[in-house]
């Protein structure tokens, strides 16, 4: 829960919600608008520093998001937010593709990718120089990523949730809500199981803030981020059906003649 400091005798005490609280060292009656006095770690940095602020909202977002998305405000600006969506997502891709890349660059496991016609930038080998090249390369380019899909995806869940009725913020609010959630790609890190826990639980965390931030239902939250997942992935499924259609009737095609 947020701290707050009472403004007569200075004492701290915690609330979770808004409302009157007195406070535990004078008996001061407090009134506690959390779009006030409420903002989330990140978004008040100058007091904290970046480093701190960052790690405080990330373990309060993925350990009570609830309580995390009633502070978040619902307009403010869209810098804050984008800053710390960007910072999470850049970590995850840079330190997946670098895992990726060091990984795979074993000769043994290259052979028997390159065995099954693998063809991707990891299944290189590796030295110390090209491995320097490709991570400066990955932090010039997961920023921008990171920029792209969280505006695009913001745009699509905020349309989906309009159409349906839920939207009673603006884009905005939408837009802070997915940022935010984009703390569980940080999971991504983790070998083998990272990238679907990454994925799932970002997924939940958009659920819930779209829910928080527009004071919607969660039904209505659930459709806005599951609908438009679920059509891109079936549109991607027809897409490698079609390829493989094409690719298997051109070798039958072959083989007659």
């Amino acid at each position: 829960m947020p701290t707050f400091k009472c403004p007569q005798c200075g004492g701290e005490f915690q609330a979770e919600s808004e409302g009157k609280y007195h406070c535990p060292h004078c008996e001061n009656t407090v009134a506690i608008h959390l779009h006030v006095h409420g903002k989330v770690a990140w978004e008040t940095w100058r007091h904290k520093g970046r480093f701190s602020a960052f790690i405080e909202t990330w373990k309060n977002i993925m350990t009570n998001p609830v309580s995390f998305y009633k502070r978040v405000p619902k307009r403010g600006n869209f810098v804050l937010p984008l800053y710390y969506g960007i910072i999470c997502q850049s970590i995850a891709i840079i330190l997946m593709w670098s895992y990726q890349a060091g990984f795979h660059s074993i000769p043994v496991l290259l052979d028997y990718t390159a065995a099954f016609g693998g063809y991707w930038p990891w299944t290189f080998h590796f030295d110390l120089f090209t491995m320097g090249i490709f991570l400066m390369a990955l932090c010039v380019v997961a920023p921008l990523f990171a920029i792209l899909g969280l505006s695009f995806m913001s745009g699509i869940f905020h349309i989906c949730l309009k159409v349906f009725g839920g939207a009673k913020e603006g884009y905005e609010a939408t837009f802070r809500a997915i940022c935010y959630a984009s703390s569980a790609q940080v999971l991504g890190v983790i070998p083998i199981v990272g990238g679907v826990v990454a994925g799932v639980w970002s997924l939940v965390l958009s659920v819930i803030g779209i829910k928080e931030m527009h004071g919607t239902t969660y039904s209505r939250a659930v459709i806005a981020v599951v609908l438009p997942v679920i059509t891109c992935c079936g549109f991607i499924m027809l897409v490698v059906a079609a390829v493989f259609g094409a690719a298997l009737g051109a070798w039958m095609s072959g083989g007659e003649v």
